[in-house]
């Protein structure tokens, strides 16, 4: 990286994926004050855009994911009474998920420390095989709280492994324990987690990010309330909610039709009009397009 060049690099993929790129490889893709706050807006960025739906995120050069906090800056801004706390993935949409959008990590080298932080608030992770994975903090006596949070680790020992012994594990072991989804060549990762990516853009995406929330939010929730959270996350099934005009058979319809569905009609539902009397009807949720009739004639779709 040479002075002009941005700290983070955005590229839009296949018209709905986002890929976001740690610039600084030559601080290990360590994050500073100006890449903190660059992350941060552009995952905001991400999240308000209705035509973005995918976000994958790498970093720069072979050898690391991400280092973590800037040590070089932050011994300095403490030593001059600035700003030292860095938001790391953190957006002012929620404290722990920065979209309920999925974000795939592509793990291309170390992801240690904060590094760490930033992958694990990604739904899915990919490594390289030359990845390692360790929360490092112990070794400088600095604190690392977001190992505290929601599903960072699988287990209270494997919690305990990383955290408190400070020793990067192996991409081979952290796949073993659960906290990645997969390992491949260093050559393929990018390519790879454009695949997951692409097959993310293939779905409801209303559905995906239902489940994101249900995947997040039913940690804390009695096993009762359950039910009652998911109908009022996936609020487009059954009776719906009032006011709400949603299409939710068009992924019903496609299985039955045996072809991908056009998840875009779900929200935008198709228009029939009477050719009599003119009267527009929003299909809602009948999928039965030559069942709708007024006039004693079968609606026709708008154009």
């Amino acid at each position: 990286m040479t002075v002009d060049e941005p700290v983070l690099l955005a590229e839009v993929v296949d018209e709905h994926i986002l890929v976001l790129t740690l610039n600084r490889p030559e601080r290990r893709n360590a994050v500073n004050v100006e890449l903190a706050d660059r992350l941060g807006a552009e995952i905001e960025r991400f999240d308000r855009d209705p035509g973005l739906w995918v976000c994958v995120l790498t970093g720069a050069g072979t050898e690391a994911f991400c280092a973590g906090m800037d040590m070089q800056e932050f011994t300095g801004r403490v030593a001059d009474g600035q700003r030292t706390r860095l938001g790391l993935l953190e957006t002012s949409n929620h404290p722990v998920v920065p979209t309920w959008k999925p974000l795939i990590a592509a793990i291309n080298g170390s992801a240690v420390a904060g590094g760490w932080k930033i992958a694990s608030r990604c739904d899915l992770r990919i490594a390289a095989e030359t990845a390692r994975i360790g929360v490092t903090e112990n070794r400088w006596n600095l604190a690392a709280p977001f190992i505290a949070d929601p599903g960072v680790f699988a287990t209270g020992a494997i919690a305990a492994e990383v955290a408190l012994m400070a020793r990067p594990i192996t991409a081979d072991r952290a796949y073993q324990v659960g906290l990645v989804n997969a390992v491949v060549p260093a050559e393929e990762l990018l390519e790879e987690a454009l695949r997951w990516a692409r097959h993310l853009c293939t779905l409801g995406q209303e559905a995906v990010r239902g489940h994101k929330k249900l995947l997040y939010y039913g940690r804390f929730a009695p096993p009762g309330e359950l039910g009652e959270l998911a109908s009022d996350i996936f609020y487009w099934m059954g009776a719906g909610k009032p006011g709400v005009v949603v299409d939710s058979t068009v992924g019903p319809r496609a299985f039955k039709e045996k072809r991908q569905p056009d998840f875009t009609q779900m929200f935008h539902p198709a228009r029939l009009s009477c050719r009599v009397c003119g009267t527009v009807y929003v299909v809602a949720r009948s999928g039965e397009r030559n069942g709708p009739a007024c006039c004693g004639q079968a609606l026709e779709e708008q154009s």
